[in-house]
């Protein structure tokens, strides 16, 4: 059985000046928050260097402070989110935070998201 990478296309915005940015995003629930690399926070207006840091472990045992911005609202699937982001890397990551945040469901071996069509998340739904 094979289980591969899986990837959504967000719509990260700012939810104080409304910029926005399409971008997709690695979907990795081993990972907890969401990360964007440094142009995507310049993109929406932040400047990672006036906010806080971060002492984050990496996957390979070896931890780094990285700065935080937000809040950065996630749109995924008509659904938002309001939560921080870290700086961090040349790719967006969807960690673990917004995958609950947004009641979704990782399927790695379809390589797929599920929604929770019954979630109480539905009334953060895009356009109400």
């Amino acid at each position: 059985m094979y289980m591969g990478l899986t990837h959504a296309q967000v719509t990260l915005e700012n939810p104080f000046n409304r910029r926005r940015v399409e971008m997709r995003a690695l979907v990795d629930s081993g990972c907890l928050h969401v990360t964007i690399p440094c142009s995507v926070a310049k993109l929406l207006g932040f400047d990672p260097t006036e906010f806080g840091t971060l002492n984050v472990r990496l996957a390979d045992g070896s931890e780094r402070n990285v700065p935080r911005v937000g809040p950065i609202r996630i749109h995924y699937a008509g659904r938002w989110a309001d939560l921080t982001a870290l700086v961090f890397g040349d790719e967006a990551l969807m960690g673990a935070f917004a995958l609950e945040a947004l009641d979704l469901s990782l399927n790695p071996t379809s390589q797929s998201i599920t929604l929770n069509l019954t979630s109480p998340a539905l009334g953060f739904r895009d356009g109400c």
